[in-house]
């Protein structure tokens, strides 16, 4: 079989090996024309790699490159779909807006702590035709899903988890409305015998869980007036109203991380429902790089890296998380979105002093000042963003890099802009 790679990332390097060593003719398309390519591999490299793909038996597409940009008449697959179809344990999928990679980890901790076997792929770790072959009946698989791996997906998890939505991805989404029912993939094609977990106080993981077939649903909340299946009340988190830990046993930063906890508790209760080895698990779990990562204290500053935090609501959830002041750090690519809404809201949780970069900097202070926020400065890079905030900043203040938006209009990912800031953040306790 003649099989087409369209896309050469992480995941397409993966896909190359898995399908030359089921046999098969592998071709890498990809538009960037000085690829380092595997010895030997056959190639069609550049701005015309989309073109010719109907010679092809079939197509592997990549997460990020949206099914509609791809003409043939060849069948279209992807590693998620492939993984799917031949995955023999069952799988725990996660999606979301905001708190997927996260949530993920809490559920993989809570069930090694219980000594089950645990593969964590997806949008995170591992590419998961690289373990498949190891996966056995007896496992469980966790995988982060994003609405570009879940738009064509045609199935869904066991267990599906449907965390917060908000308007994001517009520049590659065609709509919100694909967006939307791209992320409702994950439970439309669940079985009677599936449980779906969603956030009650979601409008958009509301809706998507009404279209699950699933018989158990379980909605989880942080917000006291809210009923829930998994919940918390005066700081201790509840499911089915028996106590299973302290809020305080959660080691990261922001309150929105509970609501995250909530979910991965509802995710694994048909495998653990022990609390004493549930919280071992969550508290085992010490946080990803960039979500909310504590740096370093220097002078009495702490400097928090949420470079993960790349659309506006999870901004502001960051920035709204602390009680000290906060020196934010925001801006990055255009998502071809309005962000009226994102600088109405900064402006009223009135930050010490907001620091702009990259290609919606104006557009940020514009309407900062429209709103009356007058503590704005744009700066052209992050080594002038944390050297303008430190001298800003005071002892018990907090720099906040929270972008608001994807870093790719200066960087490679959010990781590379988040590392770029603890580079910054390290000079300075160099100069101390």
């Amino acid at each position: 079989m003649n099989v087409a790679i369209v896309g050469y990332g992480v995941e397409g390097h993966s896909s190359y090996e898995y399908w030359t060593k089921l046999g098969h003719v592998v071709t890498i398309h990809d538009a960037k024309p000085d690829l380092e390519l595997p010895a030997g591999a056959k190639s069609v490299l550049g701005e015309h790699y989309l073109e010719g793909l109907d010679r092809y038996d079939l197509i592997v597409r990549t997460p990020g490159l949206m099914p509609y940009r791809i003409e043939t008449k060849a069948p279209i697959t992807t590693a998620t779909r492939e993984f799917f179809d031949h995955c023999p344990a069952p799988i725990i999928g996660v999606t979301g807006t905001k708190g997927k990679g996260t949530t993920v980890s809490f559920i993989e901790s809570i069930l090694r702590e219980a000594g089950q076997t645990v593969w964590l792929g997806g949008n995170i770790g591992t590419p998961m035709l690289d373990f498949l072959p190891k996966v056995k009946p007896a496992d469980v698989v966790v995988l982060e899903l994003s609405s570009f791996q879940l738009i064509d997906l045609h199935k869904s998890p066991h267990v599906a988890v449907h965390l917060m939505m908000v308007e994001d991805h517009l520049d590659t989404h065609r709509d919100f409305a694909e967006y939307q029912a791209a992320k409702a993939n994950i439970f439309s094609h669940q079985k009677p015998e599936d449980v779906a977990v969603f956030v009650a106080t979601n409008t958009y993981a509301a809706q998507n869980v009404e279209l699950s077939p699933a018989g158990t649903r379980r909605s989880v909340s942080i917000v006291p007036s809210v009923s829930a299946d998994c919940y918390v009340r005066d700081n201790d988190i509840y499911f089915a109203n028996q106590k299973i830990m302290s809020a305080r046993e959660v080691h990261l930063l922001g309150r929105f991380n509970l609501e995250n906890v909530c979910a991965a508790i509802a995710a694994v209760w048909d495998y653990v429902s022990d609390p004493a080895v549930i919280s071992r698990g969550i508290s085992a779990f010490r946080g990803l790089p960039h979500r909310m990562e504590l740096v370093a204290a220097v002078n009495g500053v702490q400097f928090v890296d949420d470079a993960i935090a790349v659309n506006p609501e999870a901004s502001l959830a960051a920035i709204g998380s602390f009680t000290d002041p906060v020196i934010a750090i925001l801006g990055g690519k255009d998502k071809k979105m309005s962000y009226e809404a994102y600088c109405r809201d900064l402006a009223k949780i009135k930050p010490k002093q907001v620091i702009v970069m990259g290609e919606i900097a104006d557009t940020l202070a514009t309407g900062l000042r429209k709103h009356g926020y007058k503590h704005v400065v744009h700066v052209t890079d992050m080594h002038e963003a944390v050297v303008y905030a430190a001298r800003q900043a005071k002892s018990g203040d907090v720099v906040l890099l929270a972008p608001g938006t994807s870093s790719f209009d200066m960087y490679k990912d959010f990781a590379a802009k988040g590392r770029e800031f603890q580079d910054a953040v390290q000079a300075l306790r160099g100069k101390q």
